[in-house]
């Protein structure tokens, strides 16, 4: 293998639309080639391509026009084997299985790193489409022969092999990295930023607007709240299936004046910092970016205590709280906890030091490329 060869990494993933794996990518991506590392992505589609704005311009990007994974086997294997790829990055579960298959039938030499974005046995027990039930064979017979796993948090770690019977060896727990846009100046090191911050009795939720992402808990709980501690409104950041059926829900309590919704935006950090708690309501995780992301900002959290990721960010008494899995009262309780005696935003903020790009981008090098 050439010099250039062992300092060239390619990066497969679907699209680079605006949700947290695409923003991860873009990351870990220009911070690699900004370190000297030649990096290509490979992109199933470049379809509602928001976060293309924020890759480093000098980072090819290569689009093999493709809307699904399963219509990608032979372009793709012909791109891998063209190209002569040898180390690829594969920022889904789904495609690293597909490429699996397609190292075997093209006979090719390429190293498979999986990052592994969720728990797979919860997100296997919510799938009941024929489809999906085909993928959890596939994942569930070859996923272990990949080269390399990379898990978001120990307890993604411990599912994959207890569950899918991965070696825990080929396994590396790496957080995910923060966005630059989430990190102070390096010259505010005691975060004095965050008193200048101007709050306004916002409690806040972003995420996919779908089933299992808890939304039903977040509404009720909401609403709870409201008889113990009113005047606080509620920003719902997201799109998804459940967005019609939230608006009716809405008018229905006649909460359209306290309860906002809009869709994805570029600017979230100044939404996080404007809010007071950020809730997240999952039924299951992967290492969800929303939580570190708001207590970066300062604004403490709240969590269902939901595999996976949840319970290894929050300190409770620190960054906020964790509630029992389900639990809407004592998920209640943990809010008033926060408004009624509120924590230090700046020790909040210091707690998301652990996943600045300066923490994280070395444990990826470690695993991509031993030995440098």
């Amino acid at each position: 293998m050439t010099k250039m060869e062992t300092k060239c990494l390619y990066i497969l993933l679907s699209s680079l639309r605006g949700g947290g794996s695409e923003k991860v990518c873009v990351t870990i991506a220009n911070k690699l080639q900004k370190k000297g590392y030649i990096i290509r992505i490979l992109t199933l589609n470049l379809y509602n391509a928001v976060y293309q704005a924020f890759l480093d311009p000098s980072i090819e990007l290569i689009n093999l026009n493709k809307k699904h994974a399963r219509q990608a086997l032979f372009p793709l294997g012909k791109m891998i084997k063209k190209l002569k790829i040898k180390k690829l990055l594969v920022f889904n579960y789904q495609l690293a299985v597909l490429v699996y298959i397609i190292k075997k039938i093209f006979l090719l030499d390429v190293t498979i790193i999986s990052r592994n974005i969720i728990a797979l046995s919860e997100a296997r027990n919510y799938r009941k489409r024929i489809y999906d039930g085909i993928i959890s064979f596939l994942v569930k017979k070859i996923y272990r022969h990949v080269d390399c796993i990379i898990a978001l948090c120990q307890a993604m770690k411990d599912d994959l092999v207890k569950e899918f019977n991965i070696a825990p060896e080929k396994i590396a727990v790496i957080n995910n990295p923060l966005h630059d846009k989430f990190i102070p100046p390096d010259t505010d090191t005691s975060f004095q930023w965050i008193d200048q911050i101007q709050r306004k009795k916002q409690l806040l939720f972003i995420g996919r607007l779908g089933q299992t992402k808890g939304i039903q808990y977040l509404l009720s709980i909401y609403k709870k709240l409201g008889s113990i501690k009113p005047g606080y409104s509620l920003k719902i950041v997201g799109k998804g299936r459940l967005k019609k059926e939230i608006e009716d829900w809405i008018s229905e309590n006649n909460y359209n004046n306290v309860i906002e919704m809009i869709d994805f935006t570029l600017d979230i950090d100044r939404i996080y910092k404007e809010s007071d708690i950020t809730l997240l309501t999952s039924l299951y995780e992967g290492f969800p970016n929303v939580l570190i992301e708001s207590i970066s900002t300062g604004t403490p959290v709240v969590s269902f205590d939901c595999p996976t990721g949840p319970s290894e960010i929050i300190v409770n008494g620190q960054n906020g709280y964790i509630a029992r899995y389900l639990d809407e009262e004592d998920f209640v309780e943990k809010v008033v906890m926060l408004i009624d005696h509120p924590l230090d935003r700046r020790k909040v903020a210091m707690t998301a030091r652990k996943y600045y790009p300066d923490m994280i981008i070395p444990e990826y090098e470690k695993v991509i490329f031993p030995g440098k």
